[in-house]
């Protein structure tokens, strides 16, 4: 009889994606879905995949609110799981996940958990005592855990078939100059758009931009970069990537290993109004283990950034040999986990 697996995501992309990596690798050995809160409004969410859209809440806007929209996904995920009949829940992090897990553990439904964070969210820390196996993108991940885990590698590969010299001549972009892409993650970022704008009249000529600004902010960037490749959204975000010498970041986990993935030196700006601090966790890792740069958001954010831009630029030839021997570990395999 053929396995019932369900995949728990929601959110940002860098929940999203290894949850989707997760399913190519294992859709034709199981019946997979995907349920998550508001699954069928994200943007970062294919819907065409085999999917349940439930209710939930971070309780942001009130703790009543948040108790009947958390009360009201539960309820839902119990019937989802009941009539599908699931022999295994696996969840990767967020308050979107939380109804499903907790549903899973009501019915008696294993739970495995899945954290792409090194400092991991509340649910993850909440919900690791009671999951079946536990599993961390980052070593020092586990100790900060109820329950031992093991740490594994969980991203996409970069496409290694993209004609750089071709999409940069599509992209408008010259050949010969450095290229810096600016990129505030799957919901963009306003203070890292300002700064693609601030640096543009101070650069020398051999310095080229690429601005992925997010929705909200794309007609304001672009009609101040008239001249420049400014995307509200692209993908493959690694095509960009590969392109790149350099980018400037946030420090979210899908980011992160886009980074790792592509061997592209950065400069990141951690989010510091993210829940708990996370994107700084990230940050302190690939500044310190992978080689990059950290500017904070309470310092001069420009002063900042172009003193580790010029640090970056004088140890350039080092920067991507040095990300490349600097491999994630991995002690098992998710995939054969889920699977057996």
């Amino acid at each position: 009889m053929e396995k019932t697996i369900f995949i728990a995501t929601g959110g940002t992309f860098g929940h999203i994606r290894p949850a989707i990596t997760l399913y190519e690798s294992i859709r034709k050995e199981a019946k997979v879905y995907f349920i998550g809160a508001h699954l069928d409004k994200n943007p970062f969410f294919d819907v065409k995949l085999p999917s349940y859209s439930i209710s939930s809440a971070n309780f942001s806007k009130g703790f009543w609110r948040g108790l009947w929209r958390l009360s009201k996904g539960v309820f839902q995920s119990l019937h989802i799981l009941k009539a599908e009949a699931p022999s295994l829940v696996i969840g990767f992090g967020s308050f979107h996940t939380l109804p499903p897990l907790i549903a899973a553990k009501l019915l008696g439904i294993d739970v495995i958990l899945y954290e792409p964070n090194r400092f991991p969210g509340k649910v993850n820390r909440f919900f690791a005592r009671f999951a079946k196996k536990n599993f961390v993108a980052f070593e020092e991940t586990k100790g900060l855990l109820k329950k031992s885990a093991q740490s594994v590698e969980l991203m996409l590969k970069a496409s290694k078939s993209v004609n750089r010299e071709e999409l940069m001549q599509k992209l408008g972009l010259d050949r010969a100059k450095k290229t810096v892409l600016f990129y505030g993650g799957s919901l963009g970022a306003g203070l890292i758009n300002n700064l693609a704008i601030e640096v543009e009249g101070t650069w020398k000529d051999e310095i080229q931009t690429v601005v992925i600004t997010g929705q909200a902010d794309h007609e304001r960037v672009k009609g101040i970069l008239k001249h420049k490749a400014v995307f509200s959204f692209y993908k493959p975000i690694e095509e960009l990537l590969l392109i790149a010498d350099f980018a400037v970041t946030r420090a979210g986990a899908g980011t992160f290993f886009d980074l790792v993935t592509t061997s592209t030196p950065a400069i990141m700006i951690p989010y510091a109004a993210g829940i708990e601090n996370h994107q700084l966790y990230n940050a302190r890792y690939f500044e310190e283990v992978i080689c990059g740069g950290i500017v904070l958001e309470e310092k001069n954010v420009l002063e900042e950034f172009t003193l580790a831009f010029e640090k970056m630029l004088r140890e350039f030839e080092n920067h991507k040999t040095k990300i490349q021997s600097k491999g994630m570990t991995q002690e098992c395999s998710i995939i054969e986990t889920v699977l057996k």
